[in-house]
């Protein structure tokens, strides 16, 4: 910024042209007049600027802020040329804000001269950071680029890594060209440029060694367009040897809030992280995307404990971007009573680390008359159809209490612990085939009163059914091997259960509490391991069916053999034909050993136990 006869002179203010302005020291303002010309191109000719303002663009004034070397304009920039009748953009600055420069770059380009203000801070005892390279290149964007040098060897390197800025094609694709500086030397392009460096006692003159290529790849395999630079140099307001290490300024920000929720960044990734939000907020809206110094950051994940007990939040809207939430993210959000699903595949997809973690539970309190609502797309529910391509469901409706129905996915893989715990007022489900492992998923489902595994489950990884304590009707099918610990730990209103013939082993305290079994069959010929002792405490006088030829192993393993009552069952060969038309006292099971209701039997083969009676036998139709 120089002073002029008339005003004062922007140096470079646009993209490389000088702005006309005022000064008014009395407000501590500077003022762009629009609508004027501030120079040619050398191919389209004059460059005319215009205001940006939130109806477009126009020909007001631009106002600028001044504090301390700081200055804060209040609309954007528009340039603008006409070439062949058609009038296109050439400069846009939005956001605008600016520090008094300390330093200029110089370059020759062609036969043309040409200078740029920079910013330039010593940021470690061998490193500068250069901001303001790309303006001159470039429009719109801030890059920070490194530059180290040597005190003994008076030299700098600038790494050919480091990217100088960037533009966004226009034609639709949106392809962005990252720039790149390089030595152009009569055999081609060479990385990592070096500079000689002169100094005096309060200036530095950074100075490139040959010709620099300035240039994006354009094809990935080396075809670089740009442009060839000569002469080219930093002049800097000290001397970068005696120089005091700073703060970068201009370092990208590790933190903001926007639209009163805060936000950790990720520079490298370019990903946000929600951290809380002010206290004057109450409709927490979290955003996909932000924007922070015209820089774009998807807002991926909430971090650990970011509202832990806050009070004043209503209502929570969750983005589709969200892939993880921390530990207690939401724990003690007690007055949440709405809850917006933007997608529920996403939603499926989340990563809660707890359930305390997942805002839904916030919505359902302890009475039932306080409960709120959840809406998935826009729409209030309390049923959930889980999409086709879901292969997998975490803590996604913990606590979700007013759940009357889910109808799971053919390609659902896996129900992750919590999956659907504390869903009281879901009475039953159906797993479908090709699932193949369940954790803690109806952990507390209080209202489950009946559920069929298929043969495609391998594992109950543990506390499966803890506290269903309405659940009645449990299948187990063939191929299951393990039940994990605390399974069916307290659930009460079981009276028989049958455990497949592949079951191989059974954890601690898988049927603690069960004390309304009265009956129990184990269709392997070889008893499931127990690892301890008093794995069936609570029900030592229900009666244990087991393969007739293996009723003295069972009464010699551990655990089994704590069982007052245990009676044969023959289950390997077919013993005649019979209908169902009587139907009384008999308990059908199919092959895969799932119990069948007498009412759905159709002609073929079964496993029918009347009391004590365990037969295979052909059923024909009524």
């Amino acid at each position: 910024m120089v002073a002029d006869n008339d005003g004062i002179i922007l140096e470079g203010f646009a993209e490389g042209y000088d702005v006309k302005a005022s000064y008014d020291a009395t407000t501590s303002t500077i003022t762009i007049p629009t609508g004027v010309v501030v120079g040619t191109h050398s191919t389209y000719g004059d460059v005319t600027i215009h205001a940006i303002s939130g109806t477009g663009t126009d020909d007001t004034d631009i106002t600028g802020t001044v504090s301390g070397n700081t200055i804060t304009f209040d609309k954007g920039l528009y340039g603008t040329v006409v070439y062949q009748g058609q009038e296109g953009g050439l400069i846009i600055m939005n956001k605008i804000s600016t520090t008094e420069a300390n330093a200029k770059m110089s370059f020759v380009l062609g036969t043309d001269s040409y200078e740029a203000p920079l910013q330039i801070t010593k940021t470690a005892d061998n490193t500068l950071s250069i901001v303001g390279i790309n303006t001159i290149f470039t429009s719109g964007y801030f890059y920070n680029v490194p530059v180290t040098f040597d005190t003994a060897t008076k030299e700098a390197t600038l790494k050919t890594e480091s990217p100088i800025g960037h533009t966004i094609s226009t034609n639709g694709t949106g392809v962005k060209n990252i720039y790149y500086m390089f030595n152009n030397t009569a055999d081609g392009l060479t990385r990592n440029p070096s500079f000689n460096i002169t100094t005096t006692d309060n200036s530095s003159v950074v100075s490139a060694k040959g010709n620099l290529f300035l240039g994006y790849d354009t094809n990935g395999a080396g075809s670089y367009n740009g442009w060839t630079l000569s002469s080219f140099k930093f002049d800097i307001d000290y001397n970068i040897f005696t120089q005091e290490v700073t703060e970068d300024p201009y370092a990208d920000p590790t933190s903001a809030t926007v639209d009163g929720i805060t936000y950790s960044l990720d520079n490298d990734a370019k990903t946000a992280e929600v951290t809380g939000c002010l206290g004057s907020v109450n409709d927490l809206n979290i955003p996909e995307t932000i924007e922070v110094n015209s820089t774009t950051y998807t807002v991926a994940s909430v971090a650990e404990k970011a509202f832990y007990a806050n009070r004043t939040l209503k209502t929570i809207r969750i983005p589709a971007s969200i892939k993880t939430v921390g530990n207690d993210a939401f724990r003690n959000a007690s007055n949440v009573r709405s809850l917006y699903i933007a997608d529920l595949a996403a939603w499926c997809a989340i990563e809660f680390y707890n359930g305390n973690a997942n805002p839904l539970y916030n919505v359902f309190p302890t009475s039932e008359r306080n409960w709120g609502k959840v809406y998935i797309n826009g729409t209030e529910t309390t049923e959930v159809v889980i999409p086709e391509g879901v292969t997998k469901i975490g803590r996604s409706f913990y606590g979700f209490k007013a759940l009357t129905t889910a109808t799971l996915p053919s390609t659902l893989k896996e129900l992750g612990d919590q999956a659907f715990a504390n869903c009281t007022k879901l009475t039953a489900i159906t797993v479908p085939d090709g699932v193949e492992k369940i954790g803690s998923s109806f952990w507390s489902c209080e209202g489950l009163t009946e559920i069929s595994l298929p043969g495609s489950v391998k594992t109950l990884s543990g506390s499966t059914f803890y506290g269903c304590k309405s659940l009645k009707t449990v299948t187990l099918a063939e191929g299951l091997e393990t039940i994990g610990r605390m399974t069916f730990n307290n659930c009460k209103a079981i009276e028989t259960i049958t455990i497949p013939s592949t079951v191989k082993e059974i954890e601690l305290m898988a049927f603690w509490g069960c004390t309304g079994i009265k009956e129990i069959t184990s269709l392997n010929t070889v008893p499931p391991t127990c690892t301890t002792d008093g794995m069936f405490e609570d029900f030592l006088t229900a009666t244990l069916y087991v393969p007739t030829a293996s009723i003295d192993d069972y009464k010699a393993a551990t655990s089994w053999k704590e069982f007052t009552i245990i009676k044969g069952v023959e289950t390997t060969s077919i013993n005649g034909v019979e209908n169902n038309n009587d139907n009384t006292g008999k308990v059908y099971y199919n092959l895969q050993g799932i119990r069948i209701s007498a009412n759905n039997i159709t002609p073929g083969v079964y496993i029918i136990r009347e009391g004590a009676k365990t037969t295979k036998a052909y059923v024909s139709a009524k």
